[in-house]
């Protein structure tokens, strides 16, 4: 399952883990778990229940967004990136020394 949709289909339905769970008829714990990743693969029954209450596709709930759905947004940066180290060794070979 992907948290972040789950999360983030559950926070624009105004609603808490406690109200999802109970409208689901799951535990609170489950939702928190399948939230954090600290639980494995739930059933399909567990994700056809969550998706009836978020009225979301199940399939959508457990493999994340339909693939033509819009990207999310990201910032983008132009400015180039700059080099913030240089590793040990070519410090040192660029210092003359030999390893």
């Amino acid at each position: 399952m992907k948290p972040y949709y789950l999360r983030k289909l559950r926070r624009q339905r105004r609603l808490t883990q406690e109200a999802l769970a109970q409208a689901a008829g799951i535990a609170q714990n489950t939702i928190s778990k399948l939230e954090t990743l600290t639980t494995s693969m739930p059933s399909w029954d567990t994700v056809n229940k969550l998706a009836a209450v978020l009225k979301v596709n199940p399939r959508a709930l457990r493999f994340g967004p339909e693939p033509g759905a819009p990207p999310r947004e990201r910032r983008i940066d132009a400015r180039p990136l700059k080099r913030r180290y240089r590793p040990k060794r070519q410090a040192a070979l660029a210092d003359g020394a030999t390893l």
